[in-house]
């Protein structure tokens, strides 16, 4: 069961909600969120990475991003990787969406990729394989927004508990780095869960996407 708990903050006609994920999911999931715009101003606004990927479903107008001195349109429903630089968005219009905020280990568990090659990247939801897309396509055709993440919940519950237990230890590491702030060194990470630094290396990039040093 999900829980909206986390707040509702409207603000100069803006709709924003976070909404915890069920146990099952909170594996791979920190959080959903939705917003809502209905009188979008075209300002830009400036978003810093955090060592996170995130999944994004418009219903209405997707946002833009500015690339090589222009601004492009994002795709309807879409998975972004981790940012390793600001990216700057901008409404294009009425904004109704709803997104899914991984855990940095996360997103690993729904596209089954090395997460390095998907930094920076904005990868449209119907180049993944045929059956995820169905489920994408059906949770954004549900008739409302609640059924939507009840749906997409699930989903993440079944994602989450697929090989959970060979990521254990690189959630493990995540914790100990953000529990230190990002003050430990990296070999005592390393040690903490029974791996050498070069595993770690490789691990964090393969299942978080950036060096360690680079995340903490």
């Amino acid at each position: 069961m999900i829980d909206a708990t986390e707040g509702d903050i409207p603000l100069l006609g803006v709709h924003y909600q976070q909404i915890q994920p069920s146990v099952a999911a909170a594996r791979i999931v920190e959080f959903y969120w939705t917003l809502e715009d209905k009188a979008p101003r075209s300002a830009a606004q400036i978003v810093i990475p955090d060592g996170r990927a995130g999944m994004i479903f418009n219903f209405a107008r997707p946002f833009e991003s500015a690339k090589k001195g222009g601004w492009t349109s994002q795709p309807e429903c879409f998975f972004v990787g981790k940012i390793t630089g600001p990216l700057l968005l901008r409404p294009s219009g009425t904004t109704v969406m709803i997104g899914v905020q991984f855990r940095p280990h996360g997103a690993t568990q729904v596209l089954g990729l090395p997460m390095a090659l998907l930094n920076d990247l904005a990868i449209d939801l119907q180049d993944q394989p045929q059956q995820l897309r169905r489920e994408f396509e059906r949770i954004r055709n549900l008739p409302s927004q609640s059924l939507s993440l009840q749906a997409l919940d699930a989903l993440m519950s079944t994602m989450a508990t697929r090989n959970h237990v060979d990521n254990e230890r690189l959630a493990c590491a995540v914790r100990v780095i953000e529990q230190s702030g990002g003050l430990m060194n990296i070999d005592r990470v390393a040690r903490s869960v029974g791996w050498t630094a070069r595993q770690l290396q490789r691990r964090f990039k393969d299942g978080v996407g950036i060096s360690p040093k680079y995340f903490a």
